[in-house]
C-alpha cells in the first residue's frame, strides 16, 4: 500500500519459465498480520505515506509484506524495469 509499484517486461529467461514475481509476496499471514497491526497503526502509515485507502484491512498491511526492492533485485536477470512509482490512492476489497 505505501511502497513502490514496478512496471517490469520479462527478458525471456527460459530456464525460469519465462516467468517473474507478480509481486512482493507475503511475509506474513492475514492471520499474523491481524494480529499484529491495529486499524489505528495502519491509518497512521498511511496517512504518513499520503496514501489514502478505499476499503482493505490490516491483513493487507504493508508490514505483512516481503521488501519490494529485495524482490525486484533478486530479478535483475529476469526482468527490465520499465517505470516505478509511488501508490496514492489504494483500492481494496472491504472486510
Amino acid at each position: 500500500m505505501t511502497t513502490p509499484a514496478y512496471l517490469v517486461s520479462g527478458k525471456g529467461a527460459s530456464l525460469s519459465l519465462n516467468s517473474a514475481s507478480h509481486g512482493a509476496g507475503r511475509a506474513m499471514s492475514r492471520t499474523k498480520a491481524k494480529q499484529n497491526m491495529t486499524a489505528s497503526s495502519l491509518k497512521k502509515i498511511l496517512n504518513n505515506a499520503g496514501v489514502t485507502l478505499i476499503g482493505g484491512s490490516v491483513e493487507e498491511s504493508p508490514m505483512a509484506y516481503k521488501d519490494i526492492e529485495r524482490v525486484i533485485a533478486a530479478q535483475k536477470d529476469l526482468i527490465e524495469v520499465q517505470g516505478k512509482f509511488l501508490p496514492k490512492i489504494v483500492r481494496m476489497n472491504r472486510d
